[in-house]
């Protein structure tokens, strides 16, 4: 090579055809992933809205025995399940009741007297590194996340944290 010639090795070209096929690799690995997950977490959501529908039906009618019951039918969930999250006639967030609460509390206690006092909360637009920041501060193991009108849209685990923080 003459004077002033430089090469380019294929792995220093981000263009590169051995670029492009890994990070082609990569991305359908991530995608199948995603996928997967998302499939899991349909299943989860669907058995945790039905078991959930039981306990929300048996407080409402004041019957804890029957909430109590509902709970215990669904005990692998009870392994994810640490808050009870309570909404409004309008399925906004009010508050939040701490499973373990419902469990020593009498059957005549009310839901409001078993209420946290603060209720953190995000809405569905934050930040990531946000939502990481909260889960560190305030040690949580749950956190809801409300749309725009204060209407319960999810809730993030802190094991959905642990996999941002792995991927990154």
């Amino acid at each position: 090579m003459g004077g002033g010639e430089h090469t380019t090795r294929p792995f220093e070209n981000p263009d590169s055809l051995e670029t492009r096929v890994a990070n082609t690799k990569s991305a359908e690995k991530a995608a199948r992933r995603a996928e997967t997950n998302r499939a899991r977490n349909v299943t989860l959501r669907s058995r945790m809205r039905t078991a959930l529908r039981k306990v929300n039906d048996a407080l409402a009618a004041g019957n804890k025995a029957d909430a109590m019951a509902a709970l215990k039918g669904s005990e692998d969930l009870l392994e994810t399940l640490n808050v009870l999250f309570l909404v409004d006639a309008d399925e906004r967030l009010t508050t939040a009741v701490p499973l373990a609460r419902l469990f020593i509390a009498s059957g005549q206690t009310r839901l409001r007297e078993l209420a946290t006092e603060t209720l953190i909360q995000v809405s569905v637009d934050e930040r990531q590194d946000r939502v990481t920041e909260l889960f560190d501060k305030y040690n949580l193991l749950t956190l809801p996340v409300v749309d725009e009108d204060g209407k319960l849209a999810g809730v993030i685990t802190a094991d959905d944290i642990i996999s941002v923080l792995r991927q990154r």
